[in-house]
């Protein structure tokens, strides 16, 4: 079965080309796209590059410009624009149609969390062009996937007061843009894509992955009992990749202590989904099992100080839903092109597979996952 999960229909903006390569962000174009905010100045020169630490689903260009007169305008921007790898675009990008969605993030603006200014955005879905020209905030630190437990703290403390704000809130049903994990066109695209990638996974490890295998099976032949399940969960307003890679930490308790990367899988979802992947994929076993109580706690903790009651049995059952979910994700991106996540891992000293799978596997075992194929046949 093909599913095509369409945000939108054509082209929204159409005053000026959408950049396919870092050539294309050149004076001209960027004086289109900065006219409104130049205030009689110029752009006098560019240069841009591909970022050597690349996007998974998209490519990234970073953009330095001189202008004619002092301006407080930036001097470097980083864009994101279309992945030139066809099997990613094919295979994730187009069937979820992640362009749509993080281009109708940033025009939506919302609140309770630190994001890049976006200073031009434009999406094409007939060809799934694409371009964010978005605030470079490298002047922060960013961990990739090596986040020292006191960031995961950080990023555990901020999550709670931002889910809080949009805890099961009626405007998130109109933002059609969003993932609806609930939805049963999207959740069966996702099962679909995901079971399918059952047999590149198992080239790619070299340890058991059958829990794996049977819970993505179980929840490809259990999507109504998934959706029954879930439909009397919280929601809340999910960022659905939220893991180390995309933050930049600043100094603790600034305005820019955290600011929050990549919002192209933004969801009405499970609280839990977030909190999950940060903890389970930023900490190496040892160390989740030394601290996922407390962090889950103050999570916790930090709901109940914003007004939400959320019972802790509840949590921890979308807490392991939410470990699932992640191992489904890795699944799914395990067709996109793994090399350059390869590189980077390896260069950070780690192993790509014990991050990218492992840690999951071993989180599941942890929380006796198995007990929810159960829970989905019992609807």
């Amino acid at each position: 079965m093909v599913y095509l999960v369409q945000v939108h229909q054509s082209r929204v903006t159409s005053l000026v080309k959408i950049p396919a390569t870092p050539a294309d962000f050149d004076v001209d174009w960027m004086n289109q796209v900065l006219a409104s905010r130049l205030n009689g100045n110029r752009v006098a020169s560019v240069s841009a590059d591909y970022l050597t630490t690349p996007g998974q689903t998209a490519d990234v260009v970073g953009v330095h410009v001189q202008y004619a007169k002092t301006t407080d305008l930036p001097a470097a921007f980083v864009a994101k624009i279309s992945t030139r790898d066809q099997a990613t675009m094919d295979q994730v990008v187009r069937p979820m149609d992640l362009y749509a969605r993080e281009f109708s993030f940033y025009r939506a603006r919302i609140e309770g969390v630190n994001y890049p200014v976006c200073f031009h955005s434009d999406f094409d879905a007939a060809n799934q062009a694409m371009v964010l020209l978005l605030e470079d905030v490298s002047h922060l630190d960013c961990p990739s996937w090596a986040a020292s437990p006191a960031q995961i703290e950080i990023a555990v403390d901020r999550l709670a007061p931002f889910h809080a704000r949009w805890w099961n809130h009626e405007k998130l049903e109109g933002y059609g843009w969003l993932i609806d994990i609930s939805n049963k066109m999207f959740l069966g695209m996702f099962a679909e894509l995901s079971n399918a990638a059952i047999p590149v996974v198992s080239e790619l490890v070299d340890r058991d992955m059958s829990l794996g295998n049977e819970l993505i099976a179980a929840f490809r032949e259990n999507l109504d009992g998934v959706i029954a399940w879930s439909k009397d969960r919280p929601v809340t307003f999910a960022h659905g990749d939220y893991h180390p890679k995309q933050m930049f930490f600043g100094t603790a308790d600034s305005a820019e202590d955290i600011v929050v990367i990549d919002w192209q899988a933004a969801g009405r979802a499970s609280p839990g989904n977030d909190l999950a992947r940060i903890i389970v994929l930023g900490l190496d076993r040892d160390t989740r099992l030394a601290r996922e109580h407390e962090l889950i706690g103050r999570y916790h903790e930090g709901l109940r100080a914003n007004g939400i009651d959320y019972p802790l049995g509840e949590l921890m059952e979308d807490y392991r839903m939410g470990i699932f979910i992640s191992l489904a994700i890795a699944y799914l991106a395990a067709v996109t092109d793994l090399d350059p996540l390869i590189a980077e891992l390896t260069d950070l000293g780690l192993d790509w597979r014990g991050v990218f799978f492992y840690r999951l596997i071993e989180a599941l075992e942890d929380h006796q996952a198995g007990e929810l194929i159960a829970q989905w046949q019992s609807f």
